[in-house]
């Protein structure tokens, strides 16, 4: 009779447990549910892009882009004010991981046909895959002013000729950053080939631009 019990408290506390763990699951499923329907209804303005921008520019920076967490992604951020779409952000990882972890910002299922129709830039890191369609930010020259690093009252830049700037990664780059931060890439082996729209065979080379290094694909 004892024996009878003591299974039957066993049993009880075996159902018990479950039952709480259910129920986490239950609210933290529905925590994350509605962060993201919050996240979806929040609009957007073009001043909230630019920062947004600015933010991750400084993440993909190497090698703070080593830092990047793919399970943070993909990430809501809201509902864009210019064409009322949503807008999230992805993660997205060339041939060497983490060396060239990105995130993106791209509007959420739109096709690359549909982004071309709206107006918006197609997002494509190696063609022809398309990565997703991001919102077309115009940026006046006083902005691009503004944007220039200040330090001590005196404006700091990146770059004073194209000889200051380097591709950016050790296999197939398709952007430039200053030579300061040029990557590390002794002990890294890469494909042989050319890949499109990279730098790769002299499709592209790196150019200094009002202080700033970019890429100029030929």
């Amino acid at each position: 009779m004892a024996n009878k019990i003591k299974i039957k408290t066993y049993h009880n506390k075996t159902l018990f447990l479950i039952i709480i763990l259910l129920l986490v699951l239950l609210i933290l499923t529905a925590t994350i549910f509605s962060n993201k329907e919050i996240n979806k209804n929040k609009i957007l303005t073009e001043d909230d892009l630019k920062r947004e921008l600015e933010s991750l520019e400084k993440i993909n920076a190497y090698p703070e882009n080593k830092k990047i967490n793919p399970e943070d992604y993909p990430k809501v951020l809201g509902r864009y004010s210019k064409n009322n779409l949503n807008l999230v952000e992805i993660y997205y990882c060339s041939d060497l991981c983490p060396d060239y972890a990105h995130v993106y910002m791209i509007f959420e299922n739109i096709s690359k046909e549909k982004c071309s129709e709206i107006g918006e830039e197609v997002n494509a890191v190696f063609p022809p895959e398309y990565l997703g369609c991001r919102p077309k930010i115009e940026i006046t020259d006083n902005e691009k002013e503004t944007d220039k690093k200040e330090t001590d009252g005196e404006i700091v830049k990146e770059c004073l000729t194209d000889n200051d700037c380097v591709p950016y990664g050790c296999c197939h780059p398709f952007s430039c950053v200053p030579i300061a931060d040029k990557p590390d890439c002794e002990n890294v082996f890469c494909t042989q080939e050319c890949k499109p729209g990279t730098l790769d065979c002299n499709q592209g080379y790196c150019s200094c631009v009002n202080g700033k290094c970019q890429t100029v694909l030929n």
